[in-house]
């Protein structure tokens, strides 16, 4: 799937951005909305400085003069996340969930989602950089936190909106009002909204066939495409046939997952990842990579909560250190979030729906070490495509760290 592209055309001529639709879904799919509904169509530039930025989307625009330029947003509703299919809200003078996810830096050229400071507060309004504004990234020591959603397809599209900064103002308001006539879409969002699982209307259930009964999980494609169909992969090349649980604490967690532990006293189990690769996200249609040591990509995108009975990503505590180990959760860990304030940041992919007493029972056999004393073999992990089942609650538990992952 490649990424769409917005063509604006201005009264001072016309620019392309590519729109990173595979990095920020929601800010994209936010942006695309607003462009194909003609919301952007006849508002004006309202705030432009050369050496720094030109800001635009302000609904209160369409009046080149008017005072409260930059003050508004669109109306609340609901729009598409185009690469999962989600429904997504606007609420709160038509704001946005933040979406801090990519490090793409705000380098010249790029354009940047403008918010007030405070959390959520992004909505229609962006701000095309035109000079090297890293300290607004949102990961950056400042203040100013802004996600950028889209870049300039060619030095000309920069030319123009260096141009465009640096015409006469008043308060930072062009003189001679700068219009946009259109923001017109083409390529990728299409396919993004048709591609495999967009729309994903019934997440895919694993089935974990262990020598101490069976399991059923909801694997959460919907909400964490890249970490779900990572597992996916792995359960359908056989990955994990054969591997041990190889830490198991009670009320707490059981962990699984790592290639040594096909050896159940292997001093190594926990410090091993698949090898590194390729596999397809099957939301977007994208190749993801494996790297590093059979690394991923960090996925915090999605806030649902280490509630007893979900599957989470076990990782060292490093950014892009998940791989192919994960951790079954038989107790509240919400302090194991990756949108909580402790050390230990790990994304949730899927919910247990069917046996979740077996996750409790293995959790309490005994141990040395943590180590299961009697071997419990995964004898098969099997995907099935379709047919979503109701996922089980939650109930209460604490995180200490051990070898590479978790």
């Amino acid at each position: 799937m490649s990424n769409p592209i917005a063509t604006f055309t201005t009264s001072m001529g016309s620019f392309k951005c590519e729109i990173l639709l595979d990095k920020v879904p929601r800010t994209a799919s936010s942006f695309i909305d607003l462009a194909k509904s003609g919301f952007y169509d006849g508002l004006h530039f309202h705030r432009v400085i050369p050496g720094f930025m030109n800001q635009f989307g302000c609904p209160f625009s369409s009046d080149p003069n008017s005072k409260r330029s930059g003050t508004g947003g669109p109306k609340d509703g609901t729009f598409k996340n185009l690469a999962t299919g989600n429904t997504e809200k606007r609420f709160g003078g038509g704001n946005i969930k933040d979406e801090n996810i990519d490090r793409t830096p705000n380098a010249p050229g790029t354009l940047s989602m403008a918010n007030t400071g405070a959390p959520n507060s992004g909505g229609s309004q962006f701000f095309l950089n035109v000079a090297d504004n890293r300290n607004l990234d949102w990961l950056s020591k400042g203040s100013s936190k802004h996600p950028v959603f889209g870049k300039c397809v060619d030095k000309a599209s920069l030319a123009l909106c260096v141009r465009i900064s640096k015409v006469p103002t008043r308060n930072d308001n062009p003189r001679k009002p700068i219009k946009m006539i259109s923001v017109k879409i083409s390529g990728g969002a299409e396919k993004a909204a048709s591609a495999e699982g967009a729309g994903v209307a019934n997440n895919p259930t694993a089935v974990f066939e262990t020598s101490m009964g069976t399991m059923e999980a909801e694997i959460l494609l919907d909400k964490v495409p890249r970490t779900a169909s990572n597992f996916i992969d792995l359960c359908e090349s056989g990955f994990y046939d054969g591997l041990h649980f190889h830490r198991v604490i009670p009320g707490f967690m059981n962990q699984f997952g790592c290639p040594y532990s096909r050896d159940p006293k292997s001093g190594r189990s926990g410090t091993g990842n698949p090898k590194d690769g390729t596999f397809k996200n099957l939301v977007t249609g994208e190749t993801e990579k494996r790297f590093g040591g059979g690394n991923i990509k960090d996925e915090n995108i999605d806030r649902t909560s280490n509630a007893s009975g979900t599957l989470s990503m076990a990782n060292t505590g490093e950014r892009n250190s998940g791989g192919s180990q994960f951790f079954l959760n038989v107790a509240d860990n919400r302090n194991l979030d990756w949108f909580s304030k402790g050390s230990s940041k790990h994304p949730v992919f899927g919910k247990v729906t069917k046996n979740l007493p077996l996750a409790v029972k293995i959790s309490k056999v005994p141990t040395r070490e943590d180590n299961p004393r009697t071997p419990i073999k995964m004898i098969s992990i099997k995907i099935v495509r379709g047919g979503k089942r109701k996922s089980e609650g939650g109930v209460d538990g604490d995180f200490p760290a051990k070898r590479r992952h978790a």
